[in-house]
């Protein structure tokens, strides 16, 4: 069915509705993306901060012995 004073060719309302709604959403999306880029990207020139890595990850002995029963139970 035709919507009134359209012919069979014509993009109908809803046909530009969902190309507006498309465009918008990619705006939308665009403009997250480059939120978060803002916020965020200023923490690549920070510096590895590792206050407790020695005591919990390369001197403790149940994650060094690697995947196994205890270090799982340890790990859970």
């Amino acid at each position: 069915m035709l919507e009134e004073g359209l012919t069979a060719g014509e993009p109908g309302m809803h046909e530009r509705a969902d190309k507006n709604s498309r465009r918008w959403g990619r705006w939308i999306g665009l403009a997250l993306v480059a939120g978060v880029l803002a916020i965020y990207g200023q923490t690549l020139g920070f510096e590895f901060v590792d206050y407790d890595d020695d005591q919990y990850l390369t001197a403790n002995p149940s994650v060094r012995e690697g995947l196994s029963r205890a270090g799982i139970a340890y790990a859970f």
